[in-house]
């Protein structure tokens, strides 16, 4: 970020003593709850109370509100309008518990990675929403390649490119479906 006073010639000792916020700590905020509005407002007034100048909004392993969903934006627009209200700094770090880029874990390295985290993490999961199957995975919680007839993973899908140019479509769909 370009801070203002970086282009003053000096530190001031008034500076140094009393620092603005862009100066003062920025600590990584672990959400790893539920999320509320009204409570992580209050959490920024003891921030601010405790002399921090910024936070860093950062998604941990417990998280309870839906990432990226409208519960989320909408915590996280809070949260950026009481810092811009109070001359606070909020930062967005969007990693979801993964490397950065990885959409919460659904971008895998490469295809091999793809079959496995279709088969070993989200049919197990989904595989529970149906009360009469009967498949490995559902039963284990891990894929044995069955043949069986209430497998939910036997059609696997990839596409690398499409000849005809505008053939293939991707729509985004604004809400949690599988994982």
């Amino acid at each position: 970020m370009l801070y203002p006073k970086k282009e003053e010639k000096s530190l001031s000792a008034e500076l140094f003593q009393n620092p603005t916020n862009e100066y003062r700590g920025a600590p990584f905020w672990a959400w790893n709850q539920e999320l509320s509005p009204e409570v992580l407002v209050k959490h920024i007034d003891y921030f601010k109370e405790m002399g921090i100048g910024g936070f860093h909004m950062h998604c941990r392993t417990g998280l309870d509100t839906p990432y990226l969903g409208d519960e989320y934006k909408a915590c996280v627009r809070a949260c950026v309008d009481k810092a811009k209200k109070d001359g606070m700094y909020a930062y967005l770090y969007d990693e979801d518990r993964w490397p950065s880029g990885a959409a919460g874990g659904k971008v895998t390295k490469d295809v091999e990675h793809a079959v496995y985290r279709v088969r070993n993490v989200a049919a197990p999961i989904n595989a529970q929403r149906f009360p009469n199957g009967k498949t490995p995975c559902k039963v284990n919680g891990a894929c044995a390649d069955c043949k069986s007839p209430d497998t939910i993973c036997c059609n696997l899908l990839v596409t690398r490119f499409s000849q005809e140019k505008g053939r293939i479509k991707v729509i985004l769909v604004n809400e949690a479906l599988g994982f």
